[in-house]
């Protein structure tokens, strides 16, 4: 009896060990990454004007401000990790591309908090914080030119999954939810004023768009320090008024952005 519990006591040792030798392993780590990415980019972004419109070149008309571009951009991600499991994340992002007379470039700020929980072999890592992005899109150069300024502050929810493949190898996913809370703009127009075809001067406006999402999905194989892996980024926009007394609109309109990522950590 004296040596089955002893025995017992030896398994029940070696198990915890090897637990946490697993959780060692896979939990969030205290450290820095710096990334840089290549992606494709497209954007769509309609407008509505009605005839009594105060751009008289557009009064009564629609159009769709489109844009595909390849884009490049850096990223940094600090991580600080808890005993307890906890852990705090900061990341920035910036992201700028330019086809024929319009160049697109973006920033964001996102910190979060989340929780270490090991799941079935791997460890799942829920998060929540706040995020906060800036973009600008200059078509300026064409014609009459529209450039466009917006400024989004969102919740991301997510999760990331960590699979062990082996010796310093392993595979991390991540899939995150942004719930859209403030989306305001700025645009500039290009107006002809005396219809004769040329540009007048600029009309500026103000305002913001309601709702709105974004869904981000990416999945990075690490060894050792280095880490390589495909990405994706969609916005949803939503609708928002110029103003009564201007007579214009901006409908819905999305975003997608599906790239690699190659990045160090230390």
């Amino acid at each position: 009896m004296k040596k089955v519990m002893i025995v017992s006591a030896a398994v029940c040792m070696s198990l915890a060990a090897s637990m946490s030798a697993f959780a060692g392993e896979l939990s969030t780590q205290s450290g820095n990454e710096f990334g840089v990415t290549v992606s494709k980019f497209k954007s769509e972004r309609s407008y509505q004007f009605d005839e009594s419109s105060s751009f008289s070149q557009d009064a009564g008309q629609s159009f769709t401000d489109e844009q595909k571009q390849t884009k490049f951009g850096l990223d940094y991600t600090g991580t600080i990790a808890f005993d307890a499991g906890y852990f705090v994340k900061l990341n920035t992002r910036l992201a700028y591309g330019k086809e024929d007379t319009v160049t697109d470039a973006f920033g964001s700020v996102q910190p979060t908090i989340g929780y270490d929980i090991p799941v079935a072999g791997t460890m799942v890592s829920p998060y929540i914080g706040v995020g906060y992005r800036y973009r600008v899109t200059d078509d300026s150069d064409d014609g009459y030119g529209l450039t466009q300024y917006g400024s989004t502050t969102y919740i991301p929810v997510g999760v990331t999954n960590r699979l062990s493949l082996g010796a310093n190898s392993g595979l991390e996913t991540t899939l995150e939810y942004d719930i859209v809370l403030k989306d305001k703009q700025k645009a500039e127009f290009g107006v002809d004023d005396n219809n004769t075809g040329e540009d007048t001067g600029d009309a500026t406006l103000n305002y913001s768009r309601s709702g709105g999402s974004g869904i981000k999905f990416s999945t990075m194989y690490h060894y050792s320090h280095f880490a390589i892996g495909p990405y994706v980024e969609y916005w949803k926009h939503g609708s928002g008024s110029m103003g009564a007394d201007v007579g214009a609109e901006e409908k819905s309109g999305n975003s997608t952005e599906v790239g690699v990522k190659a990045a160090l950590r230390f």
